[in-house]
């Protein structure tokens, strides 16, 4: 375990930002690593509004996916309280952040969670494009300090069995 801790921890030192990261690119990736997630729960009222039956279904779907995928985040974070790259002194965190466990990133999670319901809907290019928005948001948020790249993974890995378990879940008529 201490191999693949000392390998995160090399991976973090090579994504993350320099001191000398021009002001311009740190907004951007703090644009990137904070806005997109917002679209979610914004796509999620559109998708109820339209009143199509498979459009409600995703959005029930995806919050089903989005409450599990919270609820087991928070329970992970509490059996395994990993601080943030920025508590552990490797670098100034380049966005306000909170001292909450870094492990597993809650971002990558519920992006990727979001990314499989809508492929498991059918909405395959969509799916797709909205996996390289969740890429994007989880580099960034390593760029930024806030987040190692195993935060990211086991996000990646959690999103993607939540939304697995809320798809599997049989409909009712």
């Amino acid at each position: 375990m201490t191999d693949l801790l000392l390998l995160d921890s090399n991976l973090f030192q090579a994504i993350k930002a320099a001191p000398a990261t021009p002001p311009a690119l740190l907004w951007l990736a703090i644009v990137i690593a904070k806005i997109p997630i917002y679209l979610i729960p914004a796509g999620m009222v559109a998708l109820w509004l339209r009143n199509a039956p498979r459009d409600r279904e995703l959005a029930l779907r995806t919050f089903a996916a989005l409450v599990l995928t919270i609820a087991s985040s928070f329970l992970i974070g509490e059996i395994w309280m990993r601080p943030r790259p920025f508590l552990d002194g490797l670098g100034p965190a380049w966005m306000p952040h909170r001292d909450s466990p870094s492990f597993p990133s809650n971002h990558a999670s519920i992006m990727m969670a979001s990314a499989f319901c809508l492929w498991y809907a059918g909405r395959r290019a969509t799916a797709l494009a909205w996996g390289w928005v969740t890429l994007f948001v989880s580099l960034a948020r390593i760029y930024l300090g806030v987040h190692y790249p195993l935060d990211i993974v086991a996000g990646w890995l959690l999103g993607a069995a939540t939304a697995t378990i809320a798809w599997r879940v049989p409909r009712r008529n």
